[in-house]
């Protein structure tokens, strides 16, 4: 496993709980869940929220410093961009 794969994993554990929950609610009760396919999709978030954190990063670091900075792009996520777990309150998104 990268990092990729692992940095953003309970941020993907939160969103698998909030789609899980909204197919149920839109579709009725699911009377099992398959722990590979949760694996799977899990696995799947994790990376394309770490696909997009680090798509922010590099536009970031070229608009304002024309594409040089003092730390890789990588080391920035893993030294200072945590993973998620739990969804912030409204009070800390403001």
């Amino acid at each position: 496993m990268t990092d990729r794969d692992t940095h953003f994993q309970y941020f993907a554990k939160l969103l698998y709980v909030d789609i899980y929950q909204r197919i149920e609610h839109d579709y009725g009760p699911m009377h099992h869940l398959i722990p590979k396919v949760q694996e799977a999709v899990e696995l799947i978030i994790a990376q394309r929220a770490y696909d997009l954190a680090m798509h922010n990063l590099k536009s970031f670091i070229d608009g304002v410093f024309g594409g040089t900075a003092l730390y890789d792009p990588e080391e920035i996520i893993r030294d200072y961009i945590p993973d998620l777990t739990q969804w912030p309150t409204k009070d800390e998104l403001q």
